[in-house]
């Protein structure tokens, strides 16, 4: 197996690492080896099942976790993007369907659950919009953009206090000077004119 994998025959040497797997199946490091042909052919599925096993045989296979962290990136991400594909065709459901499995696969993905807000937005749902856009920023914090959109949201559920510190949340981390910038620095101090009326 590992010859073949040196001539970069990785089908022939995937059946010999499988024939050596079958003689010895609690073997963390031929699962990984399995597991990292499939990788390099881009296979992230099955690869991904490997790399699962490999750790669970052996806890402390560093690689593995490593190759497993890899490929829970990739396929989450891959659903992110077929995701944003769906939004953009106005198909919601599947959408949705696509982020929740891409939050399965890597729980922490932030861009998954950007995605969701934006759905929630669509559909006119700004609470769960809202929920979303949070737990975004709970994994990126420097996502300017879903500050602003938050704000909107606050926005549109007359919930100006919250809606304020939002845009000022944005204004903290969004550095460039257009008309996102000279909107919120416009319509915070009439927020704040609101909260705080002169007697």
């Amino acid at each position: 197996a590992g010859a073949y994998q040196a001539l970069n025959k990785d089908d022939k040497a995937l059946e010999y690492y499988k024939k050596a797997l079958a003689k010895n199946p609690e073997n963390s490091e031929l699962t990984y080896s399995i597991g990292a042909i499939y990788a390099n052919m881009q296979n992230y599925e099955e690869a991904r099942k490997y790399f699962m096993n490999a750790v669970k045989l052996n806890p402390s296979n560093l690689m593995a976790k490593d190759g497993l962290a890899d490929m829970n990136d990739i396929l989450s991400q891959g659903n992110v993007v077929e995701a944003a594909r769906l939004i953009d065709s106005k198909n919601y459901t599947e959408a949705l369907a696509m982020l929740d499995k891409a939050i399965s696969i890597c729980p922490n993905n932030a861009d998954a659950y950007y995605y969701k807000g934006s759905v929630y937005d669509a559909q006119s749902k700004p609470q769960q919009a809202i929920e979303s856009y949070k737990k975004s920023l709970e994994y990126n914090k420097n996502h300017d953009v879903t500050y602003y959109l938050i704000a909107i949201d606050y926005e549109n559920m007359n919930n100006p206090k919250e809606a304020l510190e939002y845009y000022k949340k944005f204004l903290e981390v969004y550095k460039t000077n257009d008309e996102y910038s000279q909107y919120v620095k416009a319509r915070i101090p009439e927020i704040e004119a609101d909260l705080n009326p002169k007697q």
